[in-house]
């Protein structure tokens, strides 16, 4: 008999998705500042490795006006991104980097979920932290938001796992 305990299952997480969850970094066209100085300004958010070919997934406010995107993987591993496609309604984007063999994580069927489940979110806390796990549980299902564009996302879930910037994605 195996007893499975709340702890154990979180790095059992960890240590099964960690490996697929990238740093996007999208840096901007230059901006010049007000004493003439040129900057080259980068955001940067959490992506997901889908694909063992180099397909990630991460939100498309973390790529938008991107000048060039970069990843850097979970074993510190710096690779250049090009943009497949994103969609601004649903706020998503696919990314590609080349290379084979990536680890990869496999996406959950979200209508079994229930208010009260545990969950995992595993991201780059403030854009420098690779592979940040934070838990919390479901608070609620089939929320909606009003997005900055005027619509609104339906059927969202809702979670209390703490979420700092740099997670995104």
């Amino acid at each position: 008999v195996q007893v499975i305990t709340e702890e154990s299952a979180i790095v059992q997480t960890a240590s099964k998705v960690g490996p697929a969850v990238v740093t996007v970094i999208n840096t901007l066209p230059p901006q010049r500042s007000l004493f003439g100085t040129n900057s080259q300004p980068e955001a940067r958010g959490t992506g997901v490795l889908l694909d063992p070919n180099g397909y990630i997934v991460t939100n498309n406010h973390v790529v938008e006006g991107n000048q060039s995107l970069s990843v850097i993987l979970a074993n510190g591993d710096k690779r250049n991104a090009k943009l497949v496609g994103t969609d601004s309604f649903s706020d998503l984007a696919v990314l590609k980097i080349d290379g084979s063999n990536f680890p990869t994580a496999s996406l959950g069927d979200s209508t079994v979920l229930q208010p009260g489940q545990m969950v995992v979110a595993i991201g780059s806390a403030l854009g420098d932290f690779r592979n940040t796990v934070t838990m919390g549980v479901i608070s609620a299902l089939g929320r909606s938001l009003e997005t900055d564009l005027g619509f609104n996302q339906e059927d969202l879930i809702q979670t209390d796992a703490a979420i700092n910037r740099g997670n995104s994605g």
